[in-house]
């Protein structure tokens, strides 16, 4: 919602259809009432949200152009089978340990679709490392944080896979044992 109507607005002065009235209504994730609401105001034609007319063409800030610098990419499953296990609330969970423990800036966390293995769910995939790991529950994902992330360790326990390439050549990181 904090980025959403500048893109629409940008893309209507690149020639989108201006016949279209563009609305944007409350977040349906923050209020599970306010889609039906809103569809009611916009079948009315009640307008509470402002057009996007008013809002500045915008595609996001300048440094959206460039690769966020980053130690750790935290590729985190969020396909069918680990939503059933929860995946969904654990991106925001893993996020607030990533603060708690003072890493959140050295991280760049990506929501993907399936990754697999789909009955290990959560699963996390942990880049430039190439270690994979399950995260059932806070308190493991507390612990991965602290452990991996923050403190530079393993948790062999909560690893179930190490890609190819580092099994291959253990040097591309030595703190890291590969299985």
């Amino acid at each position: 919602m904090t980025w959403l109507p500048g893109v629409l607005a940008d893309w209507r002065t690149r020639g989108g259809n201006s016949e279209i009235d563009l609305v944007l209504g409350p977040d349906p994730a923050t209020d599970p009432e306010a889609l039906t609401a809103f569809a009611a105001s916009a079948l009315a034609a009640d307008r509470t949200a402002p057009p996007i007319a008013e809002v500045k063409p915008q595609l996001g800030k300048p440094g959206w152009s460039d690769p966020p610098d980053f130690e750790f990419h935290l590729l985190v499953c969020t396909g069918p089978r680990c939503a059933i296990h929860g995946a969904a609330s654990f991106t925001h969970m893993l996020k607030e340990e990533l603060k708690a423990a003072a890493v959140f800036d050295r991280c760049l966390t990506t929501r993907t679709g399936c990754i697999y293995p789909c009955n290990r769910g959560p699963v996390l995939a942990l880049y430039p490392h190439g270690h994979w790991y399950r995260l059932p529950n806070r308190a493991a994902a507390r612990r991965f944080v602290q452990t991996v992330l923050a403190g530079g360790g393993t948790a062999d326990d909560l690893r179930f896979h190490t890609a190819r390439a580092v099994r291959r050549d253990p040097s591309t990181n030595p703190e890291m044992t590969p299985q």
